[in-house]
């Protein structure tokens, strides 16, 4: 699909030229459709990759890989490579908020969702400080905004432990300052360190791609992101949640079925 237009109701483009006209449109492209990378000065002459591209841990045998980025994308990278590449650190500019990868905690999690955003930014920054606090001795700072502010803000959801904990403590997962830039082979670090990695893998997230499809319509907002779920037979699905986005996208699915059903009973009239 290339792009969506205002018809009779709606028309939309595809990809070799065809044009289809529908009564309802439902966009999930997702808000996290394309890999980005930040603008760092300077040139990496090493191998430079985005976590959308990383596959398999073996291909960076006896390595030693940089993955920058402590969300889950980074972290789950770099724990993955312990055993496999020489050596695994990982830059970190935000310190995560990391909360137990246990699913009765994430169930009464949800079923806790009508709690306040402050109360629940008290939970998870006690829940972090009582299992994780001790890995500020090791270079992975304590964080001090809860996980619904920090969500609210840059949609930064919490780090699910699945290895980091134990990796940082005894060692194996060296933790560094932020990427700042490149020298050739170097990577310059917000703490005036520079390292000498074969690889860079940057989990430095992924941004919407709504504005190709639909930006022309006038109904994304500042940040380019698109009303939920929708009106007027124009409808997106796949938007994040705290509450578990794969459970929340069933929501949100639901939704629109029953939108689409209120507008052909209407049509009807």
């Amino acid at each position: 699909m290339e792009r969506v237009d205002r018809a009779d109701p709606w028309s939309v483009v595809l990809t070799d030229g065809t044009v289809l006209s529908a009564e309802a449109v439902v966009v999930a492209t997702g808000w996290a459709a394309r890999p980005y990378l930040p603008a760092w000065p300077g040139g990496f002459s090493g191998r430079l990759l985005h976590a959308a591209d990383y596959r398999t841990p073996e291909e960076f045998a006896g390595k030693h890989v940089l993955v920058v980025g402590s969300g889950n994308s980074g972290v789950e990278t770099a724990v993955e490579l312990l055993g496999v590449a020489a050596e695994v650190r990982l830059a970190v500019r935000t310190p995560p908020l990391i909360i137990p990868s246990d699913p009765v905690l994430q169930y009464f999690g949800a079923l806790f969702g009508w709690l306040s955003d402050s109360v629940k930014d008290k939970l998870s920054l006690y829940t972090h400080r009582k299992y994780y606090g001790d890995l500020a001795e090791h270079g992975l700072g304590v964080p001090v905004e809860g996980a619904c502010t920090r969500f609210n803000r840059d949609r930064l959801a919490p780090t699910a432990e699945r290895g980091l904990a134990a990796a940082v403590r005894s060692g194996r997962l060296k933790i560094t300052a932020a990427v700042e830039g490149f020298e050739g082979d170097t990577v310059c670090l917000a703490s005036g360190d520079r390292l000498r990695p074969d690889v860079v893998i940057a989990a430095t997230g992924f941004r919407p791609a709504f504005a190709d499809l639909v930006g022309h319509l006038g109904v994304l907002d500042d940040e380019g992101l698109p009303p939920e779920p929708g009106a007027d037979g124009l409808f997106f699905v796949g938007a994040p949640s705290l509450r578990g986005d794969l459970r929340m996208h069933g929501h949100q699915a639901r939704r629109v079925v029953r939108a689409v059903r209120t507008m052909k009973r209407s049509s009807h009239v």
